[in-house]
């Protein structure tokens, strides 16, 4: 790797012909460019991990719509939502490229205070409605207008964000499952 102190290559950045130009502070380093690897080069772990990232990707790509932009674009400066969305929800992912651990999912970005004692059931009485209990910390007035968000998720992909009426400050709330044939939720 050389680096450039004065003249040609100060300032450049990216890739001309074999040589890449880094920038890093005041300094410009130049590298060559890597030789490009087949598919049969790559180890074991490299294509779990080409896996895992190409199903993280494909499955930000399909929440683009409903997480990615009104939700995680506003977390970060710029479009920069999805590169977000893509790094906290991939260790929900496994080798192969789909959801292991759903309860790794993560749909929204900030810092919100999680409620204590949070649970969900079926009412027996009306299995198409769950119920779901919390118990607040102390909060702040202005945390206890927080709407409750719910994300149903099948075995496939996440159906949502649906927002109800409840907010925080109730510690409770009925709500009808969505209407999905043939899938579990």
């Amino acid at each position: 790797m050389a680096r450039v102190k004065n003249g040609f290559g100060k300032g450049l950045s990216g890739s001309l012909g074999q040589l890449v130009f880094v920038n890093c502070g005041e300094t410009t380093y130049v590298r060559t460019l890597p030789r490009e690897r087949k598919p049969s080069e790559w180890s074991a772990d490299q294509k779990n991990n080409r896996n895992c990232f190409a199903g993280v990707v494909k499955y930000a790509s399909r929440m683009m719509k409903s997480f990615v932009k009104p939700i995680w674009n506003k977390a970060v400066s710029g479009s920069r939502g999805f590169q977000l969305f893509v790094k906290e929800n991939k260790p929900a992912f496994g080798t192969h490229g789909t959801v292991v651990n759903p309860g790794l999912l993560r749909f929204s970005a900030g810092a919100l205070p999680f409620p204590l004692n949070m649970t969900v059931s079926l009412l027996a009485e009306q299995p198409r409605i769950i119920s779901v209990s919390w118990k607040n910390q102390i909060i702040s007035p202005l945390r206890g207008d927080d709407h409750l968000m719910l994300v149903f998720y099948n075995l496939h992909e996440p159906a949502g964000p649906v927002e109800t009426v409840f907010s925080r400050k109730d510690e409770h709330a009925r709500i009808a499952l969505p209407e999905k044939p043939g899938q579990e939720i």
